[in-house]
C-alpha cells in the first residue's frame, strides 16, 4: 500500500528542464491535489483552512502543495480518495491524462502553467475517470465521510457543554478558526447569543467579551483575511482581536494580512502607533515562534518595515521587541543596522541573541 503517492523532489531531481524555475515542480500533483479537494475527497492530512483556501481559489493546488512540503501522502485524502489515487494516481493514468490534456503541445509535462484556466481543462477528465471507478468499485458518495463537518461538530458541542458551565475560554473559540469551517458561524452566534456573552462592555465591565471573540472569529470563516484585515484597520473595533486570530492561525496568509494592516496603517496622515506596535508583535510571534517562514519580496516587506520602526524613537521595550522581531526575517543589512544598537537590562543580550538568530537562519536557506 502506497503511503506517499508523490513528492515534488522526485521531480525536480529526475528529468527536469533547467532552464524551468523550481516551482514548477509542485503544478503536476498540485492539479490533482485541487480537484481532490474541490471533489470533497481530502483527508485529514491538509489543514482545513488550506483546503478552503484552494475551494475559494485563494490558492492553486500547487501552492496548497509545497505549503504541505510537496510530499503528497495517503492521509490528504479521504478513505475514498486513497482507493481512487491506488487505482488512478500511483498506475501512472494521471500522468497519461494530464500530457494529453494540458501537455500534447509542450516540450514537457513541466512547462504546463500553474492556472486554474489550466485546471477547469483537466478537471473535466479527472471527473469523468472518477465516476466511472465509483461505478465499478468505488462507494456511494454518501457514504463518504465530511471530516471537517464532523471535527466542527465535535468542537460545537463541547463548546455548548462548557457554555452551559461558563467554562469558556478564548482559546475555544480560536479553535474554530483554525479549522476554518464557516458551517459553524451560525451555531456560535447561536451560543453567543443563548448565554449573552458580552461584546465590548463597560470599564466596569470586567468579563472576557467572549462575545467580541466570537464576531471576530466568525468575520474570519465568512471573509477570511481580507474581513480580518478590514477589522484591523477598522476605528470602531479594537484591532487586537483580528490580530489575535492572525497570530492563532500561523499561516502565510496571516502574515502577510499583517503586513498589508501595516502598509495601510502607515499611508494614514496620522499612522496609530499602537496598531504598528501590535502588529511588530504579531510578526515576531509568526515568524519567530510560529510556522511561517516568508520568502523574496514578502521577507523584504516584513524587514523593511521592522527597520523603519527600528528609526522612531520608541520604549525600549518596544525597541526591544522589534529587534526580536528581525529574527524571523532579517539579513546582512539587519545585523549592520543591530551593531548601532545597545538595550540596558534585562534586554542586554537581545541584538546578539537576534544577530546570532538571523545568521543561522540565513545558513539554513542557503542548504541546499
Amino acid at each position: 500500500m502506497t503511503e506517499i503517492y508523490d513528492k515534488a523532489k522526485w521531480h525536480s531531481d529526475g528529468e527536469y528542464p533547467a532552464e524551468l524555475s523550481p516551482d514548477q515542480a509542485y503544478v503536476y500533483t498540485g492539479m490533482f491535489l485541487a480537484w481532490a479537494v474541490h471533489r470533497g475527497i481530502e483527508g485529514e492530512g491538509i489543514p482545513v483552512r488550506l483546503a478552503d483556501a484552494v475551494k475559494r481559489r485563494k490558492i492553486t493546488g500547487a501552492t496548497a502543495y509545497a505549503r504541505l512540503g510537496g510530499v503528497l501522502t495517503r492521509d490528504v485524502l479521504s478513505v475514498v480518495g486513497q482507493r481512487f489515487a491506488d487505482a488512478y494516481y500511483a498506475t501512472g493514468r494521471f500522468a497519461n491524462d494530464y500530457a494529453k490534456v494540458l501537455a500534447a503541445r509542450l516540450p514537457t509535462i513541466y512547462h504546463v502553467k500553474d492556472s486554474w484556466a489550466h485546471y477547469d481543462r483537466l478537471v473535466l477528465r479527472l471527473d469523468a475517470r472518477f465516476d466511472t471507478w465509483s461505478k465499478k468499485s468505488g462507494p456511494k458518495r454518501a457514504a463518504s465521510k465530511n471530516t471537517s463537518a464532523s471535527r466542527a461538530a465535535v468542537r460545537l458541542k463541547r463548546l455548548r457543554a462548557r457554555a452551559k458551565n461558563s467554562d469558556v475560554e478564548v482559546e475555544h473559540l480560536l479553535a474554530f478558526a483554525s479549522l476554518g469551517d464557516a458551517r459553524a458561524v451560525a451555531a456560535l452566534r447561536a451560543i453567543a447569543a443563548e448565554h449573552g456573552w458580552s461584546t465590548w462592555g463597560t470599564k466596569r465591565d470586567r468579563r472576557v467579551p467572549l462575545g467580541c471573540w466570537t464576531d471576530t472569529v466568525c468575520a474570519f470563516l465568512e471573509g477570511g483575511y481580507e474581513r480580518l484585515v478590514e477589522l484591523a484597520l477598522d476605528p470602531k473595533t479594537k484591532h487586537s482581536f483580528a490580530l489575535a486570530v492572525l497570530e492563532h492561525c500561523e499561516t502565510m496568509e496571516s502574515a502577510l494580512a499583517v503586513l498589508a494592516i501595516v502598509e495601510a496603517v502607515e499611508r494614514r496622515a496620522k499612522p496609530d502607533r499602537a496598531r504598528l506596535r501590535d502588529c511588530v508583535d504579531a510578526l515576531n510571534l509568526l515568524l519567530c515562534f510560529g510556522k511561517v517562514s516568508l520568502r523574496g519580496k514578502d521577507e523584504a516587506r516584513a524587514r523593511h518595515f521592522l527597520h523603519r520602526r527600528l528609526a522612531n524613537k520608541l520604549p525600549i521595550t518596544q525597541r526591544a521587541g522589534v529587534i526580536l522581531a528581525l529574527r524571523g526575517c532579517g539579513n546582512a543589512d539587519s545585523i549592520a543596522l543591530l551593531a548601532n544598537y545597545s538595550l540596558p537590562s534585562p534586554w542586554t543580550n537581545v541584538v546578539n541573541l537576534t544577530t546570532r538568530a538571523i545568521q543561522n537562519r540565513r545558513k539554513l536557506q542557503r542548504r541546499p
